[in-house]
């Protein structure tokens, strides 16, 4: 498991990747605002590996996640240190699709296949990566445009371990799953790769809707 340590709620003064907003608005005669963020789209990648007949997945620590689980009762406040000795943090593990921000002057595919590189150590050809989707991710706080991707990948297009990017702080652990494995996961029955209630997913939406989709258009095919 990761090392966390040393952790403190802080106010978030700026961010290269978030900006708070509130718009004002008018509707049938109703005056209203709304708090947003203005935040990047992004894409996510299904890799499944035809050579073992898996799919390629990361498994990363989100602070976000770690946070919310905390009761409204006992939620941190800023200022406040956080024993992690205290606290399970393997809540904040999540299990999730390749995936990155949309934040290069690239092509989508070329983005997405940077990013199968970085996180995954898979050396695929843009012109491969097939679009299954775009949608729409946190429409009540963001609303930004995610691409979804499939690509098939063999042992031998695997060049690196992967990991994402250290220098960048980013720390990722590669995971494979089986067919059955996935269909185990999204019908909520857990994961070996993480401590997770029954019933439960902890991953975000665009990981579900991925392994559904793989499992509807592609896993007959390699069972």
């Amino acid at each position: 498991m990761e090392k966390i340590s040393d952790m403190i709620v802080e106010p978030c003064i700026e961010s290269p990747y978030l900006t708070p907003l509130r718009l004002s608005y008018e509707q049938n005669g109703y005056v209203k605002a709304w708090d947003l963020l203005c935040a990047h789209g992004g894409v996510s990648i299904i890799i499944f590996n035809v050579s073992r007949n898996k799919l390629v997945l990361v498994k990363q620590f989100r602070p976000p996640i770690f946070y919310a689980d905390f009761p409204a009762s006992a939620k941190p406040k800023i200022g406040d240190r956080i024993s992690v000795a205290a606290h399970d943090v393997t809540k904040g593990f999540t299990i999730e699709l390749c995936a990155g921000i949309i934040d290069k002057n690239k092509s989508l595919p070329e983005i997405a296949a940077e990013e199968v590189m970085e996180e995954c150590g898979y050396k695929v050809d843009p012109k491969n990566l097939e679009q299954v989707s775009c949608y729409r991710a946190g429409v009540s706080i963001h609303g930004s445009k995610h691409y979804l991707y499939y690509v098939e990948v063999t042992d031998d297009m695997k060049v690196s371990e992967g990991g994402g990017n250290a220098h960048e702080g980013e720390f990722l652990e590669v995971i494979e799953m089986t067919i059955h494995e996935a269909r185990d996961y999204i019908n909520g029955k857990g994961s070996k790769h993480a401590k997770i209630p029954e019933n439960e997913m902890n991953s975000p939406a665009d990981t579900a809707l991925g392994l559904m989709w793989f499992l509807n258009n592609k896993a007959a095919t390699f069972l």
